[in-house]
């Protein structure tokens, strides 16, 4: 799936929470090492820990949300294609 076949809506929710996880990653990385130099030390393994494990499963989420509606849309137009197909194989005539 390609990114310009998502809705806006989709587009900005993924957008959004890619930002975070980035902003996350590059902080962490890069300025959080600067300001100590035993980041994330013994007291703050365990909330970095919990923070990349929570940001990482936003990421996942809002991925399957995406593909969940997406999946959705998909099946109901190949729905409405099968009715389509059994009125025009019964001989009558749908009008939309």
């Amino acid at each position: 799936m390609l990114l310009a076949g998502l809705s806006t809506g989709h587009k900005v929710g993924l957008g959004v929470v890619a930002i975070v996880f980035i902003a996350f990653a590059l902080t962490s990385s890069f300025l959080a090492p600067r300001r100590r130099a035993d980041f994330p030390g013994k007291n703050g393994l365990s909330v970095f820990i919990i923070a990349c494990v929570a940001l990482f499963a936003a990421m996942i989420a809002a991925v399957a949300a995406v593909d969940k509606a997406v999946t959705a849309a998909q099946s109901n137009a190949i729905t409405i294609g099968m009715i389509v197909a059994f009125f025009s194989r019964a001989g009558r005539t749908l009008r939309v």
